[in-house]
């Protein structure tokens, strides 16, 4: 790849245009959003939040959402999605709060890997989030800066126990 083509590749669009421009592009565009409640547009369904389908107990419910999602955002150019979330929620870190697909180890990393199964399967790459760091601290006064509130042991400890089960398979293009 040339210098242009990958600086091109960093770009960030929010326009309407990404299918067209995987089309005219020489080399594919990888881009991504978050998408953890179905496509951010409004031609996408809505769907409900990870807490919602993780509270209902159902992995296909999950496979479903990661499959719709997929589907709708893989055909208007995304192939990467910063999702699923598989943070713990927790009553002292209310930025994850619905986001995570529960407060049970067992629960958020079942649902997780159906969730990033039914993306995959439709051919976008799934991305598991966050750092376990997310889960175990909270932001200082500017919000690109945290602090993690724990030894190594007990981070370590904690981590592998929350996010090690789900990263287990392997998340990207099969």
């Amino acid at each position: 790849m040339t210098l242009e083509q990958k600086l091109g590749q960093l770009m960030v669009s929010f326009l309407d245009d990404e299918a067209d421009m995987q089309q005219e592009a020489a080399i594919p565009l990888l881009l991504c959003s978050d998408f953890e409640t179905g496509s951010i547009f409004a031609c996408g369904t809505p769907l409900p939040s990870a807490m919602t389908v993780g509270a209902t107990g159902d992995a296909e419910l999950a496979r479903a959402a990661g499959r719709v999602t997929a589907r709708e955002v893989g055909a208007i150019g995304f192939r990467f999605m910063g999702s699923p979330v598989v943070d713990i929620n927790r009553p002292d870190n209310p930025i994850v709060s619905t986001r995570a697909f529960g407060e049970e180890p067992d629960v958020v990393t079942r649902m997780a890997l159906a969730y990033a199964e039914g993306v995959q399967g439709e051919g976008v790459i799934a991305c598991l989030k966050h750092f376990p760091v997310r889960a175990t601290s909270m932001p200082t006064r500017t919000w690109c800066c945290r602090r993690c509130r724990s030894t190594w042991s007990a981070w370590s400890a904690w981590s592998s126990s929350r996010i090690g089960p789900a990263s287990a398979p392997a998340c990207g293009p099969s």
